[in-house]
């Protein structure tokens, strides 16, 4: 007994037949409406507002040819541009009335894709379902995919991840060893550090320095104090001299024990 969609999918088949208005694709079961037929070269791209389509999986411009026949029909003029979305259901609801459907079927209620989903959309043709894929989809059965680069919450790959945790260390460290030292000290260590005299104001480093993001400079000259502290070039020297206790360095000499013990 032959069953509703037999008969309907010969009632189809018999039909665009004897029209000439149809053109049938036997490879989908499907029609072209003849008046929208249209041709591609393989150099026409898909455009939208003048600008090539990109596919989203693969990243590389939609050709016009790559459209299933039926759909670029319906969906582009004959330039290779996307049509306006209430141009394309104009013609998509004439395509669908090519069709014999069950009794009771109102197509005004049938769902009208979106256009740009509709050009680039193909069968699947990689596993047992019937549904669509995008044009160009690779899914790299025998392969396990993995991203070229990982991200986190903040948008940073790896590699902006561990300098971003280098430089918050760098600078932990450094503040730990600050913040157990004097102001003099303190003001000593960056000095001989990153080459750059820091001033002392009252009780406090007057201008800290970002260690972490300092570029470093080419190692200085080692010079030695008076007292006989070596000294990283003419900066570290004159910063060592300016504070030290030392008598030879023209400090107290009632504290030069301090700095021995220092050193």
């Amino acid at each position: 007994m032959e069953i509703e969609s037999q008969k309907i999918e010969k009632e189809n088949v018999d039909n665009w037949t004897i029209n000439p208005a149809y053109e049938i694709v036997p490879e989908r079961g499907v029609v072209r409406l003849v008046k929208y037929k249209k041709e591609f070269s393989d150099d026409v791209m898909v455009l939208r507002d003048g600008v090539p389509f990109i596919l989203k999986n693969s990243g590389r411009p939609l050709k016009a040819n790559e459209v299933m026949r039926e759909r670029a029909d319906l969906a582009l003029d004959k330039d290779g541009n996307l049509l306006p979305q209430g141009e394309f259901q104009m013609r998509y609801m004439e395509w669908l009335g090519a069709f014999v459907y069950p009794e009771g079927t109102e197509l005004a209620l049938e769902p009208v894709p979106e256009v740009s989903a509709y050009v680039s959309e193909c069968q699947d043709t990689f596993s047992e379902s019937t549904g669509w894929i995008e044009i160009g989809f690779d899914p790299k059965l025998n392969e396990e995919w993995e991203p070229s680069k990982k991200f986190d919450t903040e948008g940073r790959d790896r590699d902006e991840v561990e300098r971003d945790a280098k430089s918050d260390m760098n600078t932990k460290i450094m503040e730990a060893l600050v913040s157990k030292l004097s102001p003099e000290q303190a003001a000593e260590l960056i000095t001989e550090a990153v080459g750059v005299e820091i001033p002392v104001v009252g009780e406090t480093v007057a201008e800290p320095v970002n260690v972490a993001t300092h570029v470093p400079k080419p190692a200085k000259e080692l010079l030695t104090a008076p007292c006989g502290k070596p000294c990283k070039g003419k900066a570290g020297l004159s910063a060592h001299t300016r504070f030290c206790k030392h008598e030879l360095c023209g400090g107290d000499s009632e504290n030069s024990h301090r700095v021995d013990e220092s050193a």
